[in-house]
């Protein structure tokens, strides 16, 4: 046999091995049918600086869409022009929503552990997992990326966002750049890249918050976490039952050791002085209820005077303000003679609770401070709870009067 010939017949044995390892693109793929899509519109690009102001979120079990979930985020930003004429969300919309700290735990078990999908995925998963990072919640889920996808799927459109790949597709998008819209909409354009183009499924990308929380909690926390989350269940509908309050009662005889730390004696007194008599009528069910609700949500009082006069009153600061940083309010109401500390104590006249809140709070609607200045009351010293917005109208009206 020639060398030419050789040649020849080593290519055509290649050739022939190569086709046979081929995979067979005839074949069906494996599609994906259950998951859930997941779309955030911010205040901005940058997941640190910038904050969530809509969680959207529709979960897909079989390829049916199964639950929606949608919830607007009051952000510590000011919302920017160009963001509303984007979104079409509003100041007006965002004034009375609730803060990340009450919204990102049920936004999270809504998604459980389940596959995100996402067009541009990344973007959306930075704010999450910054966000779950701030408030020590876990966040592991994996993702796969509609965007990766449309670019194999139409290598041949001029771009690739959502609002091309819809008219391309067919697709409605009734309200774009709103987060559940945006979600049926990518839903839609999944199940067409699904027929058109492979899937991957990776873990979302790894971003690091700059600040550094401590996220062990003591036995203590952990517990009065636990209390807290039985409360908000009990409350979560707006009425209180007998059987609620035995099972309450249970867990608080159970764990004695907690004993001495607000709220747990203030739970288990109100409870054991309902029960004195054997039986839980209308109005004690009603109270309880009312004691449950104020230890769920911070309650801040409204001062009675028309001007507030806070020279030579201490104050104590906590959370996130709207009005500046905590340095910032410091020497501000210094210079109205006011005495700055930074923990709670009998001392202290007023605890300013910040608009925002704070993701270091380890109760999620309120920290240590505010846990301090409960016990204070309960053993009636006169420490006063106000917000940043009270305490501010109050101090500018003297400045007027």
């Amino acid at each position: 046999m020639s060398f030419l010939s050789k040649l020849l017949f080593k290519k055509a044995k290649l050739e022939k091995i190569v086709n046979e390892t081929k995979p067979n693109t005839n074949k069906p793929k494996p599609t994906l049918d259950s998951y859930v899509v997941v779309d955030v519109e911010t205040t901005g690009l940058n997941p640190i600086r910038n904050d969530i102001i809509e969680f959207g979120a529709v979960k897909v079990i079989d390829n049916e869409i199964t639950e929606v979930f949608s919830e607007l985020v009051k952000p510590k930003d000011t919302l920017r022009a160009d963001i509303t004429r984007l979104t079409g969300i509003t100041e007006d919309m965002l004034a009375f929503a609730p803060s990340i700290n009450r919204i990102l735990p049920k936004f999270l078990e809504f998604i459980g552990d389940a596959v995100i999908i996402g067009h541009n995925i990344d973007f959306d998963t930075d704010f999450i997992s910054i966000a779950c990072q701030r408030f020590k919640l876990p966040f592991n889920n994996s993702v796969v990326d509609t965007l990766e996808m449309s670019n194999m799927a139409f290598p041949d459109l001029p771009n690739h966002k959502l609002s091309t790949l819809c008219q391309h597709c067919g697709i409605e998008n009734k309200d774009a750049h709103r987060a559940l819209s945006d979600c049926l909409a990518e839903k839609e354009l999944f199940e067409i890249l699904q027929q058109r183009t492979l899937y991957f499924i990776t873990p979302h990308k790894n971003i690091k918050l700059e600040k550094r929380f401590n996220t062990k909690d003591s036995e203590k926390t952990k517990g009065m976490k636990e209390l807290l989350n039985i409360v908000d269940d009990i409350i979560s509908d707006g009425i209180i039952s007998e059987d609620e309050i035995m099972e309450l009662k249970d867990w608080l005889d159970a764990n004695p050791q907690f004993a001495g730390n607000y709220p747990f004696d203030r739970i288990k007194t109100s409870i054991d002085k309902a029960l004195e008599d054997g039986i839980l009528e209308d109005h004690e069910l009603e109270d309880l209820l009312d004691l449950f609700q104020r230890i769920s949500m911070p309650r801040t009082e409204t001062i009675a005077e028309d001007a507030l006069e806070i020279s030579e009153k201490v104050i104590c600061l906590t959370g996130e303000f709207s009005r500046g940083s905590f340095d910032e309010l410091s020497e501000e109401l210094s210079a109205m003679g006011a005495v700055i500390k930074k923990t709670v104590s009998g001392k202290v006249d007023y605890l300013v609770i910040g608009s925002y809140g704070s993701p270091e709070w380890s109760f999620g609607s309120y920290g240590g401070d505010y846990k301090k200045a409960m016990e204070l009351q309960d053993k009636g010293k006169q420490v006063k709870v106000i917000s940043e917005d009270e305490l501010f109208s109050k101090c500018s009206l003297l400045q007027t009067i």
